[in-house]
């Protein structure tokens, strides 16, 4: 693996331009993780409670199709986890950039446990209005809801972490 002074030569950035690659990739990284998670238990657990395996991502598209969702094909699942990635991967810069990079592991935890109840705040009384079919589906199980944005913020704890990793050479902590 490169180091983080490394991928800066590469990529070209100094200063502020190298900051912002810094934590913008270990955000979307951390984002990833925790989206991953998030998606990966409600996909077995659609499936495991018999409302079909990708009922979830279905439910993600469901801001673009409406109800027809329900009985669209394949596209629609492709287009659900292009929009949960893109939405964990912009929440993921969101916590890299309010986190410290030499913040422990305990503190970096707690923060992104924290911060994903903040996500599933925004969620779901900015967001969920957007799309009635997940909004009504949500009503069956809400606890669930809130459980995989806690699973969410597991994933994004990894932000602090990662920018040590990937960018060790770094000067004073920020």
């Amino acid at each position: 693996m490169a180091t983080g002074s490394a991928v800066r030569r590469r990529s070209g950035l100094e200063g502020a331009g190298a900051l912002a690659f810094e934590l913008g990739l270990s955000g979307a990284l951390a984002g990833t993780a925790g989206g991953i998670l998030l998606m990966l238990w409600e996909l077995v657990r659609s499936a495991i409670v018999g409302e079909g395996f990708f009922l979830p991502l279905r439910l993600v598209a469901g801001v673009f199709f409406g109800v027809d969702v329900l009985i669209a094909g394949p596209w629609s699942e492709l287009v659900g986890a292009l929009v949960h990635l893109a939405v964990s991967i912009f929440f993921g810069i969101v916590f890299a950039l309010l986190v410290r990079r030499d913040l422990p592991y305990g503190k970096a935890f707690v923060s992104a446990l924290l911060y994903g109840v903040a996500v599933w705040l925004v969620m779901t009384y900015a967001v969920l209005f957007a799309d009635p079919v997940m909004r009504e589906r949500l009503l069956v199980s809400p606890a669930d809801w809130f459980w995989v944005h806690l699973l969410y913020g597991l994933g994004l704890s990894t932000a602090p972490a990662l920018r040590r990793a990937l960018f060790p050479a770094r000067g004073a902590p920020r």
